[in-house]
């Protein structure tokens, strides 16, 4: 069990501090849930993106996007995608967890580091190598 601080994670609704206790996933549920929230926020940011980005493909949006595209050009991106698992899947699991969390939830070094309890430059360095070992692997 785990205390948190509900104004740490509710600051409009709490005044004042509320701690309770909670369990191990719950806990670990809200702080991913604020990490996903931090890396929205940057994309939206950084892509300047004022629209959902969660926009999901219903059968009459996906026919109006394949309808742009030419055969040849899905066949490619469907290679390159394939291309790019099977580069993944030859990182090791920290590797392909640090590239997940760096890249996908947009974390920052430091938030790695805490979030997996080892030093920045462990973390780097993975990240590091990680994008070498993709880029050898997918060129092949």
């Amino acid at each position: 069990m785990k205390e948190i601080n509900l104004r740490e994670y509710y600051p409009e609704l709490y005044a004042e501090d509320s701690v309770i206790s909670v369990s191990d996933e719950i806990e670990e549920m809200m702080h991913r849930s604020i990490l996903e929230e931090k890396a929205y926020q940057r994309r939206l940011c950084r892509y300047q993106a004022y629209y959902s980005l969660d926009y999901a493909l219903t059968a009459e949006n996906e026919r109006d996007l394949l309808d742009d595209e030419a055969p040849e050009d899905l066949q490619e991106q469907k290679e390159r995608r394939r291309k790019l698992q099977k580069a993944f899947r030859t990182l090791t699991p920290s590797q392909q967890r640090r590239i997940y969390k760096r890249y996908f939830l947009c974390m920052s070094y430091v938030e790695i580091s805490q979030s997996e309890g080892c030093t920045i430059s462990a973390v780097c360095n993975s990240i590091h190598r990680s994008l070498k070992k993709l880029k050898k692997n997918y060129d092949l």
